[in-house]
């Protein structure tokens, strides 16, 4: 430990309270670890979710080209002793089943509605990364900070001790100084410890999700970066992914309805027929011989009904119903988002009148505090134990203080999930 007077106790704890609020935790930024922006696009390209979603968009877009299928056409050659004693006769028939020119045009709605869902399902398992990333992110932000703090006031109380061992005194009073001093020490240095290992398993959340095969560093923001302000242009939920998501799901769930009463109406039934004739045949009086090259040919045109209905109207029944179910979920998540919306607008709004309040007086009358009491002890005005608690208040305004930045930051993080754009 340092040999210190109580000048040098002065002059030290001066040197640490006199500048703002934030300076006891503030240090060189680190330059070589991963930005936010940085830690999104390496989630953003790694991710299986976010891969699935890709493929699922990619299948939807192969699939809306197959919607205009037809069923195949039948082809069917006949050959026997059909027309006369020739045994050779032959026939070529064509038969091809199209359904009614409407279903195309329901398929093809269907197929642009889960193609878009897919492209929204994207955004929104996006916007979900996003959110866990920043959580996590910021969080590393504050635990560090509060790292820092405690490990500042660490070095303080390793002051206090080591002046407390230089007292000569061995009275009641200077053993309560004493031990007062190195129990807050060790608690100090207990936290520490809890923060570290809190630090370490949000730095191991955040391999997990850049997928990375090793436990990243971040950048630690300056002070002038630490507090988030949300972005104010837009004050509605309805663009939200999740929600845009779910609302496509009804477009989906009509377009399907619309596709199964189009398959109820009847499909057209076309067919084409080639076949031979051989044998004797007399025309208008005059007798022929007719040979295989002698053909006969024609076509039909008709429609095909089904014979049973109730299947199909059970099938429209059961898409109104899924249709019922995706416009209720939609609901449901529509007033819940707005609901919790608002209450993190409130909480945002709350914590930057707070942040503005600790900037405006509190910090300013803790410096202030810290200054008197520091005169103070050194004119022998206030005992230890009276020194050691202003000290404590003066650290636990500064904690009260990253705990808001780190509420503030949290409530914006949600506010941008909720206001969230592709551009985020």
């Amino acid at each position: 430990m340092r040999n210190i007077n109580v000048n040098g106790l002065l002059f030290y704890c001066l040197l640490i309270f006199m500048q703002k609020a934030s300076f006891i935790y503030s240090q060189p930024s680190a330059t070589t670890g991963l930005s936010l922006n940085d830690c999104l696009q390496l989630a953003f390209s790694r991710n299986e979710l976010l891969k699935v979603a890709d493929l699922e968009y990619t299948y939807y877009g192969q699939h809306k080209k197959a919607l205009y299928e037809i069923p195949k056409t039948s082809v069917i050659y006949t050959q026997g002793q059909f027309n006369s004693i020739y045994p050779y006769d032959n026939s070529v028939a064509l038969t091809q089943v199209i359904p009614f020119p409407t279903y195309f045009k329901a398929q093809a709605e269907l197929g642009k509605a889960q193609l878009r869902g897919a492209e929204i399902r994207k955004e929104a398992v996006k916007a979900e990364l996003a959110l866990k990333v920043k959580v996590v992110y910021y969080t590393l932000q504050h635990l560090i900070q509060e790292s820092r703090l405690l490990s500042k006031e660490d070095s303080i109380y390793e002051v206090f001790l080591h002046l407390a061992e230089k007292e000569i005194s061995i009275s009641v009073e200077h053993e309560l100084e004493e031990a007062t001093t190195i129990t807050k020490a060790h608690l100090i240095q207990n936290a520490y410890n809890r923060m570290q290992e809190e630090v370490n398993d949000n730095r191991i959340k955040l391999q997990y999700l850049l997928r990375s095969e090793q436990i990243p560093d971040i950048q630690v923001y300056p002070e002038d970066q630490r507090i988030l302000k949300p972005d104010t242009s837009s004050k509605e939920v309805f663009n939200q992914p999740h929600l845009l998501y779910l609302k496509e799901q009804i477009e989906i769930s009509k377009r399907q309805k619309n596709v199964e009463r189009q398959k109820g109406i009847p499909d057209i039934h076309l067919s084409y027929f080639n076949q031979s004739i051989y044998g004797p045949a007399n025309i208008y009086g005059d007798d022929y011989f007719l040979t295989t090259s002698d053909r006969l040919q024609g076509f039909q045109v008709g429609l095909i009904f089904p014979l049973y209905y109730s299947p199909q109207k059970a099938k429209i029944k059961a898409s109104k119903i899924n249709e019922a179910i995706a416009q209720e979920q939609y609901m449901l998540v529509q007033k819940d988002m707005e609901g919790q919306f608002k209450q993190v607008v409130n909480k945002y709004l709350l914590n930057k009148k707070n942040l503005e309040y600790y900037d405006e007086f509190i910090l300013k009358n803790s410096r202030r505090m810290v200054v008197q009491a520091l005169e103070a002890f050194n004119k022998k005005q206030i005992n230890y134990i009276e020194y050691l608690s202003l000290v404590n208040q003066s650290f636990d305004v500064l904690r009260d203080y990253l705990n808001m930045i780190y509420e503030n930051n949290m409530a914006v993080i949600q506010i941008e999930y909720y206001l969230y754009t592709t551009s985020n």
